[in-house]
C-alpha cells in the first residue's frame, strides 16, 4: 500500500448510475431526485455516502457518483489536470476506469473492462455523442497514475468535483435535539449566574443585529439582562448554527470547553478561527469528526 492510498477513494468503491431527464433539475429539487434515483437504482442510503454529480446539458443526462468514505478522501478522476490539452475533450485510460475531460472539467468517467481503445472511443461516440475528432487519446499506466496522484497531493490542486451535500436530510431531527441541549445550557447558566453583575445590551447592539432566527432574537430578548447568556453564548451559537456544526455539550469556567462534531474537519477549524481557541482534542468516527475545544474570552 503506498502513501497515496491513504489519501485516495479505491476507483472500485466509487459507484455510478446515469440518470436521463427531460431538462436540468431546479437547485431546490436536486437532492431529493439524486435521493430518489440512488435509491431506486442502487438500493443504497444516501445519507452515508459522499456523492458528485455532473449535468451533461447537451444530453439531459445527469451522472451520478457515490462512494462511502470520509470526505477527505480524494477522487481518482481529479488527478489529470496537469495532462490536459487544448482539445475540446481529453481521454485519460488507466487499467481500472477511463474518464472524460470537457473543456479542462471532468466530464464522466466508467469501469474499464479490459476494453481496447477502440471499444472505449465507439462507446463515448454512441452514447455520449462524443465525436473521436475533438478527443485527445491518453493511455495511463499504474506507474503514472501513482505519479500523477503525488503531483496532485503535492501542488495541493484545488478540488472541482460538484460535491452535494445530503446531511441536512438530518436537519430536522438535529435542529431539535439542538434546541433541547441549548434550552438546558441557557437554563443552567441562568440558574448559575442569575447573581452576576446586570449588563443591559440595547437594540441596537452589533451582535444582536447578527441574529438572523426567531430563536436566537427570543433568547436574548429574554437573557439580555445576564452578560454570559448574551453577547457571548448567543454568539457561539449563531457560529455553530451557521457552519452546521453540532454542539454536544458546553461547560463553563473562566473559559467555554465545547463538544462539537460535524462531517468536515475544515469546518471545526473554520470555527476555532473564529475565536481564541485551543483544540483538546479532534477524533474521527463513523464518518464524523468530533472536537473538544477550549475557548477564552
Amino acid at each position: 500500500m503506498t502513501s497515496n492510498d491513504l489519501v485516495f477513494v479505491k476507483y472500485k468503491n466509487i459507484k455510478n448510475i446515469t440518470v436521463d431527464v427531460s431538462s436540468e433539475i431546479s437547485s431546490k429539487n436536486l437532492k431529493e431526485f439524486i435521493k430518489t434515483s440512488i435509491e431506486i437504482e442502487l438500493q443504497d442510503n444516501i445519507i452515508k455516502n459522499q456523492v458528485f454529480v455532473n449535468y451533461l446539458q447537451k444530453l439531459n443526462k445527469y451522472e451520478i457518483y457515490l462512494y462511502s468514505a470520509p470526505n477527505k478522501l480524494i477522487i481518482p478522476q481529479e488527478i489529470f489536470y496537469n495532462k490536459l490539452t487544448n482539445k475540446k475533450y481529453n481521454l485519460f485510460i488507466t487499467k481500472d476506469f477511463f474518464v472524460v475531460y470537457f473543456k479542462n472539467n471532468f466530464y464522466i468517467s466508467k469501469d474499464n473492462n479490459h476494453y481496447s481503445n477502440d471499444d472505449i472511443i465507439n462507446y463515448l461516440e454512441f452514447t455520449y455523442k462524443i465525436d473521436i475528432e475533438d478527443i485527445s487519446i491518453n493511455n495511463i499506466s499504474e506507474e503514472e497514475v501513482e505519479i500523477l496522484k503525488k503531483q496532485y497531493i503535492q501542488n495541493k490542486i484545488q478540488n472541482r468535483i460538484n460535491y452535494i451535500n445530503f446531511t441536512s436530510n438530518n436537519k430536522y431531527k438535529y435542529f431539535l435535539i439542538y434546541l433541547f441541549t441549548l434550552f438546558l445550557i441557557v437554563n443552567y447558566y441562568f440558574f448559575i449566574y442569575q447573581k452576576q453583575e446586570i449588563v443591559y445590551i440595547s437594540n441596537n447592539d452589533i451582535t444582536l443585529k447578527k441574529i438572523k432566527t426567531k430563536y436566537y432574537n427570543a433568547l436574548m430578548n429574554k437573557y439580555k439582562n445576564n452578560k454570559l447568556v448574551t453577547n457571548i453564548l448567543i454568539d457561539i451559537f449563531n457560529n455553530l448554527k451557521q457552519n452546521q456544526i453540532i454542539l454536544n455539550s458546553i461547560k463553563y469556567n473562566k473559559v467555554f470547553y465545547l463538544n462539537i462534531q460535524a462531517n468536515d474537519k475544515n469546518t471545526l477549524y473554520k470555527f476555532c478561527g473564529m475565536y481564541k481557541c485551543e483544540i483538546k482534542n479532534l477524533k474521527y468516527d463513523k464518518q464524523i469528526y468530533i472536537m473538544d475545544v477550549e475557548i477564552e474570552f
